[in-house]
């Protein structure tokens, strides 16, 4: 959990309750079986979000055993957590999940590295826009990932083809005369 400022507004934290955690798996479960329209993130989210209007929070507060969460949701908290580098710090466990795809990425970056690589990042991914490439990348990635992946081996290779394929078509379209 968080020890600094919390959320800017009146509503401070919500927790979600065993109940919601329960309605969490129940709704990741039903995601499964839409198979390849499987959208863990997105039903995570709106899940996320139903907690969140129901207990009235800003911030969600979800007391996984041995593993506490707190999901930022207010842009006035995510704002002052971001605005003081020293302050942020990637955790345990999301450093662990996202070292072996992408180790120098800014969401598992700190202190000075944080500091240079956010504003590039927020700069490629069009912060706050409609990517201009989206859709693009959208058809890499799912194309990457058309086979089943086993291990770690897989990802990265998966990655590897998303990532290469989505750069040519970007360069080529930036390049393309226009008429």
């Amino acid at each position: 959990m968080t020890h600094g400022p919390q959320s800017s507004d009146d509503r401070g934290r919500a927790r979600a309750s065993a109940l919601d955690l329960i309605q969490l798996g129940a709704t990741l479960g039903a995601d499964l079986l839409r198979g390849k329209r499987s959208d863990p993130a997105g039903a995570g989210s709106k899940w996320a979000h139903d907690v969140l209007q129901k207990r009235g929070g800003a911030d969600l507060e979800i007391a996984v055993p041995g593993r506490p969460v707190e999901v930022i949701a207010d842009h006035g908290h995510s704002a002052s957590i971001l605005a003081d580098v020293q302050a942020y710090q990637s955790g345990n466990t999301k450093t662990a999940a996202m070292s072996f795809l992408a180790p120098g990425a800014l969401t598992i970056a700190n202190g000075e590295q944080w500091r240079q690589l956010r504003p590039f990042n927020e700069h490629v991914l069009a912060t706050g826009l409609a990517h201009p490439f989206g859709q693009t990348f959208l058809t890499h990635v799912r194309g990457a990932f058309a086979r089943p992946v086993a291990n770690v081996k897989d990802i990265r290779a998966a990655m590897g083809a998303a990532w290469s394929r989505s750069s040519s078509a970007t360069r080529r379209a930036r390049t393309r005369p226009t008429t």
